[in-house]
């Protein structure tokens, strides 16, 4: 079972998502790595999260310099389309730090297809790791439906087993066209945090922490040598003891 961390509401889950984020950030540059490598969610849960790291003291104290940032899903559109992931961190934490551009690894949706997305984005990924990356986080929304990324239950792309990154082409909610990272880098991960908030959300906590493994795609998360960390606040966990 992951370890559940519970806040009281949306604004206390940024901030303490915020602090944990800034600290593993820290540990791992203090161990002499020279980059911490992170993939970043989409979605709308994260917002407020990445505008609190865009503010003090971590817009100040974070060497972003050091960090170097990825996605774990695009939907297939252009980059100022108000559905673009990468367009939405931007906003709210890219432009707002001091995080050179190359540091910044952005999947490409100005490429004829999605599968033309996807083969670039892990011919990029494989440019700078050659090996399958072990991330040192990777940031995860739930759907309603307990789908991470663009992995949606039912999805063939859950049991992947060679390919980095797959090009979705009939996701269940729109855009239909969408890329997504897949289970072995995300499992190949030093931390794995989840990031759930809203009452809407409580049904699907509820069931994948109790129902049997492998209905829910959030249930395949299961990092080889790394931890699982599920932030919620209370409306997503009614109950919970506050952390």
């Amino acid at each position: 079972m992951p370890e559940l961390r519970i806040a009281l509401d949306e604004e206390k889950l940024a901030d303490r998502a915020a602090e944990d984020i800034a600290a593993w950030i820290g540990e791992v540059l203090t161990r002499g790595n020279k980059f911490f490598h992170w993939v970043l969610a989409g979605g709308s849960t994260p917002r407020r999260l990445y505008e609190r790291l865009a503010e003090p003291p971590y817009r100040d104290e974070i060497p972003w310099n050091r960090v170097r940032v990825f996605w774990g899903d695009e939907r297939f559109v252009p980059v100022d389309h108000p559905d673009s992931n990468v367009r939405a961190v931007s906003e709210s934490l890219l432009r707002k730090v001091k995080i050179p551009s190359a540091n910044i690894f952005a999947p490409r949706t100005d490429l004829p297809t999605v599968e033309a997305a996807a083969a670039q984005y892990e011919k990029d990924l494989k440019y700078l790791f050659h090996v399958i990356p072990r991330f040192h986080l990777v940031l995860l929304g739930l759907g309603e439906d307990g789908h991470i990324a663009s992995l949606f239950p039912k999805s063939p792309h859950l049991q992947e087993e060679h390919r980095w990154v797959v090009a979705v082409k009939d996701a269940p909610k729109p855009p239909p066209e969408r890329l997504s990272l897949t289970m072995p880098l995300i499992n190949n991960a030093d931390q794995v945090m989840f990031l759930i908030s809203g009452e809407a959300k409580a049904d699907v906590v509820r069931r994948a922490l109790n129902e049997p493994i492998g209905k829910y795609p959030c249930q395949y998360v299961w990092p080889m040598a790394g931890t699982v960390v599920w932030w919620l606040d209370q409306a997503a966990y009614p109950g919970g003891a506050l952390s």
